[in-house]
């Protein structure tokens, strides 16, 4: 398995590294969301820093659909997750991102942010928690254009 889940007690942090392949990815992601201590998460951070660059060009058009589709099933019922950030160095895999997030794959009072380093996600998730922010403000911040 090339990814790591680390539980950061009222988040997760999944690192994923080296070669990563579409299926190894949809992979990681059902263990974040069916992590059996996942009421207690506030966020989770997707971290493809030290994803192999070449990992990317394996991501066929389709992988934004199929990671969506399955988001939207998975995260459905989790009103405790407010922030979930993506990250990676490369700018080919933010473009991805940002293809994923117009399918609007996450639960309204979730706001997703796309960043380049793993420190400004960390610094995002730190201001939400800063600003004592809940679900409830999360769905204000997404609905005001936040993140």
């Amino acid at each position: 398995m090339p990814y790591e889940i680390i539980d950061e007690g009222d988040g997760l942090h999944a690192r994923l590294y080296g070669f990563v392949a579409p299926f190894e990815l949809m992979e990681c992601n059902r263990e974040v969301a069916e992590h059996p201590d996942w009421v207690r998460h506030r966020y989770h951070i997707f971290d493809h820093t030290e994803m192999d660059s070449d990992s990317v060009w394996a991501f066929p058009d389709v992988t934004s659909d199929a990671i969506a589709d399955e988001d939207r099933a998975l995260y459905a019922d989790r009103m405790n997750l407010t922030r979930v950030a993506l990250v990676a160095k490369s700018q080919k895999m933010r473009e991805i991102f940002k293809d994923y997030a117009a399918r609007n794959p996450l639960p309204p009072h979730t706001t997703l942010g796309i960043f380049s380093t793993l420190e400004s996600a960390r610094q995002w998730i730190r201001d939400s928690r800063d600003a004592g922010e809940t679900p409830v403000d999360a769905d204000r911040a997404a609905s005001a254009g936040g993140s």
